[in-house]
């Protein structure tokens, strides 16, 4: 909105021509929040469907799988609309966006490691979890009887 003005994609497009850093930032965060391999969301997605599917909750599986898709239909409509396509509207190019992607890259390449190095951080969500599928691990460790 910053840059464009307008909290309404309808209202501008042709961003990729003026800031192409941004536009490739908000397609990879795209696919990541779709559950795209090899980001994090994929890792997530899987261990929740493998889940849901391993319990006999087929439709919820099929929920889930169906929600990512419709997330990434979106997404990738905001994309095409706002990103490509001929420049229209007035842009601000006098923000110094720059700084601005600094934590936003940062958030993006642990996304992308995280999906990558998913199978050695594994076993620290495994260690998480086991005392919300056992309560009495929690209850032993704290009380320690």
């Amino acid at each position: 909105m910053a840059i464009t003005g307008y909290s309404s994609v309808k209202k501008f497009s042709g961003l990729m021509s003026v800031k192409p850093s941004l536009g490739w930032i908000f397609f990879i965060a795209t696919l990541g929040l779709a559950g795209i391999p090899p980001l994090s969301g994929f890792i997530g997605k899987l261990l929740i469907v493998e889940g849901a599917f391993s319990a006999g909750q087929i439709v919820g599986g099929i929920i889930i799988l169906l929600s990512s898709l419709f997330v990434l239909m979106s997404l990738i409509k905001v994309f095409t609309k706002g990103f490509w396509g001929e420049k229209k509207g007035v842009f601000n190019l006098q923000i110094p966006y720059k700084k601005m992607l600094v934590p936003v890259v940062i958030l993006l390449a642990i996304s992308i490691g995280y999906g990558v190095f998913s199978n050695a951080i594994y076993p620290f969500i495994e260690q998480a979890v086991d005392p919300l599928v056992d309560p009495s691990v929690y209850i032993h460790a704290v009380i320690k009887e």
